[in-house]
Parts: C-alpha cells; structure tokens; sequence
C-alpha cells in the first residue's frame, strides 16, 4: 500500500496553533536540565525514569497562567512539571495544551490533573512535534480534550510514557492527520482518544524507541464516522483508539488499560498498531468496547516481529451497522503480519450479535506466517445472525503462495461460542471470506497450509469443536472436542491432514465428520488413535461416530470407537466390513481397496 507523503504538509498545518501559543521563555522559574543531550551511544534515556515527582530543585514549574487559552510551547530541553490542576479553555479549537518542540524533554504532572474545560472539537492535551527526540510524559491525568490526550508526530524518536491516564479525551475530533489503516476505505484513519502515534511510511516519518507502561487510556466515545483529512484534503473514517500507532518500531506497552473505548458510527479499538516491526504488547487490559463497524481489543496489522503476552480482552460488542463480512468483533487480531507470538491471553465475550452479517471471533489471525499462539483461553463469543461467523479462534490465508502459510495453536482453549443460527465454532481454520462493498459478492480465497493444532480443546460449541475447510497438510493432534453442537472435528474439502492422539467424545451429531463438494478433488488424510466415544444423540437415523463422505479413501490405524449412536461408522464403503487389520509384514490380508486399518469398533 502505497502511504501518501505528509510530512512538509504536517508544518504547514500545525504551524497556526504553533504560533498562537505561548512559549516558556528564560526567567527566574528556569532550572538546571535534567538530562543531557542525547549522546552517540543512543542512551535516551536513565534506566530509571522517576515515577513520583514533587516538583523539586532541577523543574521548570507550569501552572494555570503558562497554558492560558492558547497552550503551552516547550522550547528548551528539561523537565517540567505541573504546580497545580490545569483548565484548558481554548480559544481555538486545534490548540494543543502543552506543545513540546524541543528534546530531551520530561513532562511530570506531578498527579495532577491536564484538562480541557469546553467543547473545542481537536484539541490535544500534549502534542509532540515531528522529529523531536527523547521524550518522556509521566505521573498524572489528562482529561476532556476533543481529539487526543496525547499525539505523537511523525519521525519522534525515544518516547516514555508512564503512570498517565487519559480520561474521556477523542470524544468530539480527531488526530491532526490520517494514517495508514487497513479497514478504512482508502487505506487510512484518523485516530481519536487517549494517545496517538502518527508515523508514516517515508524515511524518516516513523517513530521508534517506544515504552508506554503503567498507564490507563479510558472513556472514549466518539461520534464522527468520517472526517477530512487536512493533508490530502479527502475523506477517511475516525477510529476510536486507547492506543492508536502508525508505523511504529521498537514500541512495548507494558502494563496498561484500555477500557470503555466506543465509536457510535465507526470503528473502536483498545490498542492498534499498523506499520513497523518489533511490537511488544505485555500484561494489557482491553476492555468494554463497543463499535458500529468493526472493533478489536487489540489488533496488529501489517508487522513484522511482534508479541502479545499476557492480556486481558473482554467484551468487544457491535451496535448493529457492520457492512462487510470480513468485519465485526475480534478480541486479539493479527492481520497482514509476519512472526508474531500470542502467548498466554484471555479473551471473553467477544459479540456481533446486533449486525445481519460479520464476525465474531476471540483470536483471529489472518494472512500472518510464521505465527504461534500458545496457552490462550477464549471464551464466549457470541453472534446470531446466518451471515456472522463465530469462533472462539480462527485462522485464514489470503493466498495460496508458500509465503502465506505456517501457523500454530498449542495448548489452547475454546469454548462456549455460541450462535442463534448454529454458526459458532471453537476453532476455525479457513480461506478468508470479505467483500469489497456491502453488496459486493462474497469472495473466498486462500488455502490453510501447514497449520498445527496440539494439545487444544473444544467444548460447548453451537457448532463444531473443530472446523478445518480447505486446509492442506494441516495438523491435529491429541486435542480434544467435547459436547459442542454439531461434530468434534469436521473437515471440508480437506487435504493431507491428519487427526492424531486426540479425543472426540458426547458431542451431538458427530465425532468426526468429512465431507465434500461436488467434484472436490481432494488427497486422502489420516485419522489415526483416536477415541471416538458417546457422539451422535441429536438424530438416530444420521449420527455416526465418524462419518466420511469421501471419494478418495482416507486413511484410519488404531482408533477406537463406541457407545456412538447408532453406529460407530457411517459412510465408509458399504462392503467393506469393520475389522481389525494385523500388518505384519507385506501387504495387510483382506481387500486392498480397503480404507479402515486398524479399526477397533466397539459397543456395550
């Protein structure tokens, strides 16, 4: 995607509320610096940075009559520090706060509270100018700007942002310029909410060298759906973001929230970052997000090297107006990305049930090689609409390429997805459906390769436990699908995968189930040690333990089947009896068409 180029149209743009601002000039209030200028070793900044400040000797103090109604312009590398509560009221209504353009700045707020006190629409409680270097923002609240609490400018170097909270802050504007976005049309968004990151594509507009921890982004209810975009001078959708990135490298936030974040017309999420590489999201809380047109707890996109460890999403909820199929709910997304590790999360509660068509899905990874996610528990997405997919976690291809393939689920559970229409799986692995427009066809593309399911389960699912449609050499093995709605493992026009070690037991149709499309032509897979027990109570006549509607002939060694009812197999030849096949040596006795080895069928 090609980025437009932004960066000399940004000066221009800011430089009116730049020159309505009131620069902290030499005085008596002037201290020693802090910190010294940035040194060749790259060294931005103390090991150390203070987390409870009383405005001692070494501060330049701010209060009430530094920001007045036009803001504050840092100018000179130090640290400053907040004296007393500020009440922003100003006179125009993009005037940032406090403007930061020099480096090697630390802003302490001391605990006290930057607030914006009227309704001017895209206000930002601290802005960053472009290309500034190490700076940190700590200790205090920011709260009621129109656009942002804080804004982060293309080509910024070295950033701490610590113990701040953001309150109620992207209520009424957005972000002085759009960037990149995948979802929107056009392929960029303005940010709105707590803290915005705005680096663009071209050399030098990315910002890098980013530590955000300790820290809580919260109350955000925007009401835009689109807004034009200063710099191109076009239309682009308003995002509702705790964290909103743009090509940002090196960035970590640690230890952190995101809570009631909404977009009554658009799109919400608790922590975007789209661009860059090396992206560490650790110990983070997405909750109570609501969107009109597609929502995510937290979702990367277009990354290479990135980890999501350790978080918490819980209720992501659509408001009724999602218009493509590809969009909707998602807890933990990963988009257009490369080696990216999810490890450890909680995902809950994850609904598109307003909205005629969508998604609703806990962990949804599209497109994104080289992925693994390990120890993850998703719980209860919900949809219920015939066009809304469920699924506790989903995987899905864009392409066919040896590129696009490689994915891992270890260790993971999924369960209680449900569905009015029966639409709700504990893991889905399939080709991608979307759509360009509303109306547009549904197209399907890609083929799931190469993905390993070990050591999962899947229970109490609307639908299937499993769902595997389209795959190739994919992998399932000792996992277990219990009590879901339909099959434990069902295969669709699958190929060369195998089901190994795993259990599929009290679930109410099948316990593993293949089928096919008409004049599919597909390669045989292998389900081998598998216990199939107490599966088929929903219909007596077409239940089965396992039921395989194949033409080709799959392979089966070792499984035990029993208590299935009514029958332990279906749709196997019909001649083709059910026994024990003993290889030793050469071929096995019996028919040599024939597809069960090592079948144990059992009955009590």
């Amino acid at each position: 995607m090609k980025i437009l180029t932004y960066f000399s149209l940004i000066l221009l743009t800011v430089s009116p509320a730049f020159a309505n601002q009131q620069p902290l000039k030499n005085g008596a209030k002037k201290q020693a610096l802090l910190y010294e200028s940035i040194n060749p070793s790259g060294n931005l900044f103390r090991d150390n940075p203070k987390t409870k400040s009383t405005c001692s000797t070494g501060t330049r103090f701010i209060c009430q009559n530094n920001i007045g109604t036009a803001g504050l312009i840092i100018t000179e590398p130090g640290e400053y520090c907040l004296i007393e509560d500020i009440d922003f009221e100003p006179t125009n209504d993009t005037a940032p706060a406090i403007t930061v353009a020099a480096s090697n700045v630390t802003i302490d707020l001391n605990g006290r509270r930057l607030m914006q006190t009227n309704a001017g629409k895209n206000n930002i409680g601290i802005f960053i100018a472009p290309g500034i270097q190490a700076v940190q923002i700590i200790n205090g609240n920011i709260q009621g700007f129109g656009a942002l609490g804080i804004w982060i400018s293309k080509g910024v170097l070295g950033l701490i942002v610590e113990s701040i909270n953001t309150v109620a802050c992207g209520n009424r504007g957005h972000a002085p310029y759009a960037t990149a976005d995948n979802f929107q049309e056009g392929g960029f968004g303005l940010f709105a909410g707590g803290l915005g990151l705005g680096g663009g594509s071209n050399p030098g507009e990315g910002i890098t060298q980013v530590i955000i921890r300790k820290s809580n982004f919260l109350g955000t209810q925007n009401t835009e759906t689109t807004a034009i975009d200063p710099v191109s001078g076009k239309s682009f959708g308003v995002i509702a973001v705790g964290i909103g990135a743009s090509f940002t490298s090196s960035i970590a936030i640690e230890d952190s929230a995101t809570a009631q974040i909404a977009s009554v017309r658009n799109t919400a999420r608790g922590v975007t970052v789209t661009g860059g590489s090396v992206v560490l999201v650790k110990n983070h809380r997405a909750v109570s997000l609501a969107h009109f047109n597609g929502g995510t707890g937290i979702l990367l996109s277009n990354v290479t090297s990135g980890s999501v460890t350790d978080a918490v999403v819980d209720r992501v909820q659509d408001l009724g107006g999602v218009s493509l199929i590809q969009r909707g709910s998602i807890g933990i997304g990963v988009i257009d990305c490369k080696d990216i590790s999810i490890e450890a999360p909680m995902v809950t509660r994850i609904n598109n049930t307003n909205s005629a068509k969508g998604i609703a899905h806990g962990i949804d990874l599209r497109s994104t090689p080289n992925a693994i996610v390990t120890n993850a528990k998703v719980f209860d997405a919900a949809g219920n609409a015939a066009a809304v997919s469920v699924a506790g976690i989903a995987y899905a291809p864009v392409s066919v390429s040896g590129a696009d393939r490689g994915a891992s689920f270890i260790n993971c559970e999924s369960d209680g997805n449900k569905s009015i229409q029966g639409k709700a799986h504990g893991f889905l692995i399939a080709p991608l459906q979307s759509q360009t427009a509303p109306l547009a066809p549904v197209i399907t593309a890609g083929t799931p390769q190469d993905v390993i399911v070990d050591h999962c389960n899947a229970s109490n699912n609307t639908d299937s436990g499993f769902r595997i449609i389209g795959a190739t050499s994919c992998v399932i093995t000792r996992s277990i699908a219990e009590g879901n709605g339909n099959a434990g493992f069902w295969f669709t026009n699958a190929s060369s995968c195998s089901l190994l070690h795993s259990i599929t037991k009290n679930n109410k149709h099948f316990g593993i189930l293949f089928d096919q499309s008409p004049g599919a032509s597909l390669v045989p897979c292998s389900i081998e040690s598998n216990v199939i027990e107490n599966n088929g109570s929903g219909d007596i006549v077409n239940d089965a333990g396992v039921k395989d509607e194949y033409t080709v002939k799959n392979m089966y060694i070792s499984n035990k089947a029993f208590n299935n009812n009514p029958q332990n197999y279906t749709g196997i030849v019909p001649t083709t009896p059910l026994i024990i096949w003993t290889v030793q040596s050469g071929a096995p006795t019996g028919a040599v068409d024939q597809k069960i080895a090592n079948l144990d069928a059992q009955s009590h």
